[in-house]
């Protein structure tokens, strides 16, 4: 015990001394004015020059991929090798799935392919790896993928698959005063819900669904200077009866899921269209208009210059007008103004920023939610409806949960849900229920399920980018992970013992005293409810595991406050927006994602078209989200470098947040404190000092 004691002691004494040794290191600095050194030209251009080659080195991009576990990986990181030398005959047995392509497996003796590092471990000690495991080889490869699957919009796939346990909300803005090609893009952002299926769409056994049943928890909304057009949305909203059956038609013969399903013809043959429009007139009919607000403009608005984003310049000639093109331009037509009612939940994808909403705020939607409303006379309780609402200027979800539901937990819930994924009906991340197959003493025949996190990494970074550039899978998944994040957190919070207190405090809300805390709040920011106050600090802890909450912001305002404490007054900030249109490596990693090796490097020659560039950089956050890290991570260690002399001098600490604009586009925040800034705060007093000017001199 007392050797414990002593040994605490040395190690806090250790610490001391170091701190006291930066500390006066920092004085040292601070007196000499070191950090008013001239940065020599030679290092900036050492650190440029390292910076370029880091970045733009291609083999350490993850542009090729594994024949195995079919991830991209950089080729750095990739073994040629015989195959068919390196598997015992249980891993042989086991890798049956991948074999049936002569492309990615050539059967001929000798044939080298291209393995990575983690895979050519497992194949060496006889065990299948983990990203091979379970279902995941039975995904398939690109080489086999049907092309009646391919190119299936959202709403084609929601009419042809076994569970629909989804509802998005999808906003188009036209802009006809910026020129486009007619390929562009215009959707700009949109929200994912999760929520339990009818049971008659468990037990469907005719498909496709009804058409106006599968919209029904779709809202399509628009803002600008006129209403999309059926080409501007058909990307995402577009229905082609050939189509569908030809995939429907391919589901029965391939894929067991899908063996006893009858094809609707005659709902089919129902669906209307417009003249020359791939996009049923009921889904344009059923588009409203939503003008964002000055503050959402703001707040998300683009920060990259428009020539970088592959548009014209801006124009602005004055601050007026600069402040009129934020004001909202109406068309001739009268939009509808009667979809604002109440909320219960709503859930932001990964591509939007979330507004931080202020305590006074969310009293105001709890008021709202305790508002009772008038139920249709055929609402049902035990029904399942999605309900797009506003309260003010933004849209909400509200579900209205069901008894049965699709189980998310399921080994066949992703391959119900995503049959355009799922081609062959496997490829969850649990295998399913064998106690035989479990008793294999193999170790190739070993499969531990996956967690949703790692199996959605894996399936995220697959060659082909079909998982990558789903419009609804990753932010599906992202839904499901931080559901599950709050489940979580609810059960540790019901077994304390205050738990009773607060269900007693929500039982005794009213709405006056919520308006009454809602005002109170707005005048001083806290509230004499004591009650109200208790519910709040419940309701901050769950905030805090939400990404870009108003409780994860004020987390890094206190680490950056505890920052000022330990290392002074920061001195520089930086803001860091990568050109993720444009930029080659970019564009490289995007098009080497969808397309093997040789032919990616032809069509990046031909890559030409500048909207052809925007579709590629928007069509797949993946590629975005690595670039975004490579770029970032290589600024922080070549330009920056902390605790060296670096562009900016010698940085001893930095502090940085991502946050994105509009389209979903990634850039960053953040504060650099030199390393001798303590006498930084009198700064000003010292420029007003006569006795400075001498030693400047």
């Amino acid at each position: 015990m007392r050797e414990t004691v002593q040994l605490q002691r040395d190690s806090i004494e250790s610490t001391l001394r170091h701190n006291d040794a930066c500390f006066r290191a920092k004085e040292q600095a601070s007196s000499t004015r070191s950090w008013c050194d001239e940065v020599s030209v030679t290092l900036q251009v050492e650190a440029a020059k390292s910076f370029y080659q880091a970045f733009t080195e291609e083999r350490t991009l993850p542009i090729s991929h594994c024949v195995f576990c079919y991830r991209k990986t950089p080729p750095c990181e990739l073994s040629t090798v015989q195959w068919k030398g390196r598997l015992s005959l249980s891993l042989l047995q086991a890798t049956r799935a991948i074999q049936k392509c002569d492309a990615c497996l050539p059967p001929h003796e000798g044939a080298r392919v291209d393995v990575c590092r983690e895979c050519l471990v497992g194949l060496d000690t006889g065990r299948l790896p983990k990203a091979c495991s379970v279902n995941n080889m039975a995904i398939g490869c690109e080489h086999r993928y049907p092309e009646e699957l391919d190119d299936l919009s959202p709403v084609e796939e929601r009419l042809i698959a076994l569970h629909a346990p989804f509802g998005y909300i999808t906003k188009f803005t036209v802009d006809n005063k910026t020129r486009s090609g007619i390929s562009y893009r215009k959707h700009v952002k949109g929200h994912i819900v999760v929520f339990p299926n009818k049971v008659d769409d468990l037990v469907a056994t005719v498909l496709p669904h009804p058409l106006l049943q599968a919209i029904e928890n779709i809202h399509v909304s628009w803002s600008g200077s006129g209403k999309p057009g059926s080409a501007d949305v058909r990307h995402l909203h577009q229905v082609r009866k050939s189509r569908v059956a030809a995939a429907l038609a391919w589901l029965q013969r391939n894929n067991p899921l899908y063996e006893d399903i009858a094809i609707n013809q005659a709902e089919m043959d129902g669906w209307q269209y417009a003249d020359g429009s791939s996009v049923p007139t009921v889904i344009m009919d059923r588009m409203r208009r939503e003008e964002p607000s000055t503050v959402e403009k703001t707040q998300t608005d683009h920060i990259v210059p428009d020539t970088d984003r592959g548009l014209e310049e801006n124009s602005f000639k004055s601050i007026d007008d600069l402040v009129n093109s934020i004001e909202p331009t109406f068309a001739a037509e009268s939009c509808d103004e009667d979809c604002a009612l109440s909320t219960e939940q709503s859930r932001p994808s990964p591509g939007e920023p979330a507004t931080p909403a202020p305590d006074s705020t969310a009293l105001s939607q709890e008021v709202e939610s305790l508002t009772p409303t008038n139920p249709g006379p055929h609402d049902s309780s035990g029904s399942c409806v999605m309900q797009v609402q506003t309260t003010g200027d933004r849209p909400f979800v509200r579900v209205e949960r069901g008894e049965d539901f699709a189980d998310s937990l399921h080994e066949d819930f992703f391959p119900r849900t995503f049959p355009k994924l799922f081609p062959w009906g496997k490829g969850g991340p649990k295998a399913k229920c064998d106690s035989g197959h479990s008793l294999q003493s193999d170790p190739a025949d070993r499969h531990p399920n996956h967690s949703l996190s790692y199996w959605a990494r894996y399936v995220l970074q697959r060659h082909g980018g079909r998982f990558a550039t789903h419009p609804v899978f990753c932010f599906l998944v992202f839904n499901i992970l931080l559901r599950s994040s709050n489940r979580r957190i609810s059960m540790v919070r019901v077994a304390k013992d205050s738990f009773h207190r607060l269900e007693q405090a929500y039982a005794n809300l009213t709405e006056d005293r919520l308006k009454r805390a809602e005002a109170e709040m707005r005048e001083t920011r806290t509230t004499s409810d004591l009650d109200i106050s208790l519910l709040l600090r419940e309701l901050s802890i769950f905030g805090h595991a939400q990404p870009l909450s108003n409780e994860s912001r004020l987390l890094m305002r206190r680490k950056i406050q505890a920052l000022n404490i330990w290392a002074g007054m920061p001195a520089i900030w930086i803001t860091v927006s990568p050109n993720d249109i444009n930029n080659p490596v970019k564009m490289k990693l995007a098009i080497y994602r969808l397309h093997d090796y040789e032919s990616a490097k032809d069509l990046l020659a031909d890559l030409r078209e500048k909207y052809d560039r925007i579709a590629l950089s928007t069509m797949d956050p993946v590629s975005s989200a690595i670039f975004f890290h490579r770029e970032i991570s290589l600024f922080f260690e070549k330009y920056v470098n902390p605790g060296q002399e670096s562009i900016f001098g010698k940085i001893g600490h930095y502090y940085a947040t991502v946050e994105t604009n509009e389209r979903g586009s990634l850039h960053l925040h953040g504060l650099l404190w030199l390393h001798g800034n303590i006498q930084l705060p009198n700064l000003m007093d010292d420029m007003a000092n006569p006795a400075e000017e001498t030693v400047a001199k």
